[in-house]
């Protein structure tokens, strides 16, 4: 399965401005989430999707929960930010939204919402 996805997922090229602009928003919001030592220790579930070919078929929760085996297994917090139409999918899995980062010049943005499982 890992290979079928890196496969589908890699295929284009990701333009740098869009995600250097994230990355900083994301950045400038830690002092409003990652306030304690357990959250600042926290591992982050980066950006997972799955084609929409192939949604619908539980790769997605196969994904999250890997993932979430991982960070279980080292006793620690999760966190991640998302997508205005995946913020129900995560819930789900024990997150629950602490702030959004869909300031500054992402306001636009139909998202931002940062969630942790602790």
């Amino acid at each position: 399965m890992y290979l079928c996805l890196e496969a589908l997922v890699l295929r284009s090229p990701i333009d740098p401005e869009p995600v250097d602009g994230f990355y900083c928003a994301v950045r400038a919001a830690e002092p409003q989430f990652l306030t304690t030592p357990r959250r600042r220790e926290a591992w982050y579930l980066s950006t997972l999707a799955v084609h929409p070919v192939y949604q619908s078929q539980r790769l997605g929760r196969a994904l999250v929960q890997e993932g979430l085996e991982l960070v279980d297994k080292a006793g620690s917090a999760s966190y991640l930010v998302g997508l205005r139409s995946v913020e129900a999918f995560y819930p789900k899995y024990g997150f629950k939204e602490v702030c959004r980062v869909n300031v500054g010049e992402l306001k636009a943005w139909d998202g931002g919402s940062v969630m942790f499982r602790e």
